[in-house]
């Protein structure tokens, strides 16, 4: 019966009912933000211990592990701790890319690559934002989880994608 209540509080929070306790959804979008705040203050140091590539390849496998924790979220905890994952990831690859793409990019690309990663992030917004909006023609659950659930599969790609990069020239040295 607990995990009954538990489910249909959860269920009224993310439907926006009038009813919602501010503590939970605060927990839930700080969640992302704390994970954030973690993830790039460990960036640096990663970067340095494992090397940007596996820096990159840690921060995919946190979004994903995010992904998946969001998407089938039964609780408020599931989904607070499921947004910490994908925050921490997004500090930890915001952080490293653009540090890895100036150290592999020539000297006369460099300036335009890390700059079309910036144009890049933009982009995922504008993508993200109308996912959301596609996420309101859902029914029930499917609104919200669908949403939350497309950010694995560029994740799962990008971290397949990882074991083909090249060490930084900076980490070789």
């Amino acid at each position: 019966i607990a995990s009954t209540i538990a489910h249909d509080s959860f269920k009224l929070y993310m439907y926006g009912s009038t009813t919602v306790n501010a503590s939970i959804q605060g927990g839930i979008t700080s969640g992302y933000y704390a994970g954030y705040a973690v993830g790039s203050g460990a960036a640096a140091y990663t970067m340095d211990r494992l090397s940007r590539r596996w820096t990159l390849l840690l921060g995919c496998c946190l979004s994903i592990i995010g992904a998946v924790l969001q998407a089938a979220a039964v609780n408020p905890a599931m989904m607070i701790v499921g947004r910490a994952f994908s925050g921490s990831s997004t500090g930890i690859v915001y952080a490293t890319a653009p540090v890895y793409l100036a150290e592999l990019s020539l000297a006369e690309n460099r300036g335009f690559l890390v700059g079309l990663k910036g144009l890049m992030n933009t982009f995922g917004f504008l993508v993200a934002g109308f996912v959301g909006y596609a996420g309101a023609f859902a029914y029930g659950d499917l609104q919200w989880r669908i949403p939350l659930a497309t950010q694995g599969p560029p994740a799962v790609l990008m971290a397949i994608l990882t074991a083909f990069l090249p060490y930084s020239p900076r980490w070789c040295k």
